[in-house]
């Protein structure tokens, strides 16, 4: 459960988001609406808008305070729940490492993946490690040999990171060599 959901059912007394959701709603509009209840499920979901922490605040006879700091540790909770995430999805992989000033940021995003990210398939991780760094270097060079340096939009190659495991890293330099 997320700090401002904590927060939300402590501040109303109550012990589920169902009966929080009908008590908030009642407490933000006189007359609830489908918005409001739009507005409530946001909110328990960890998703509240700036321009709802008055309001939010006076509704649950809060300080401002209170509800922004609730909404920054939410905040910072789903954004490594999202890291995460998208760790497990990407899975095993080599990160093109790059030094330069990103010019096209929309393009930068769009591209990200297929410039700098080298996708590794799974079963690698079930390899000793001795196995696993003779591949990464074998796809590094690759790489080097398919894509330009500088990377367009990305700039020059400076290195590349292998990531096994969310927790894990093992850095190579640009010919493949691992560094120490």
């Amino acid at each position: 459960m997320y700090p401002i959901n904590q927060l939300v059912l402590d501040s109303l007394a109550c012990s589920s988001k169902r009966s929080a959701r009908k008590i908030l709603a009642a407490k933000l509009s006189s007359n609830p609406t489908g918005k409001t209840y739009n507005r409530v499920d946001d909110i328990l979901e960890g998703r509240v808008r700036v321009n709802m922490i008055d309001r939010l605040a006076k509704a649950l006879e809060l300080e401002p305070r209170i509800i922004s700091e609730a909404i920054a540790e939410t905040e910072a909770i789903i954004r490594e729940e999202q890291r995460i995430a998208y760790a497990k999805w990407l899975g095993p992989h080599i990160f093109v490492n790059t030094r330069g000033k990103v010019t096209q940021i929309t393009f930068a995003a769009l591209l990200h993946n297929y410039f700098r990210i080298i996708r590794l398939d799974r079963s690698i991780i079930e390899q000793p490690m001795e196995t696993q760094l003779a591949v990464v270097k074998e796809k590094i060079l690759e790489a080097r040999k398919e894509k330009s340096d500088p990377l367009p939009i990305f700039g020059e190659i400076v290195g590349y990171i292998y990531r096994p495991a969310l927790d894990q890293s093992y850095s190579f330099d640009k010919k493949g060599e691992l560094v120490e």
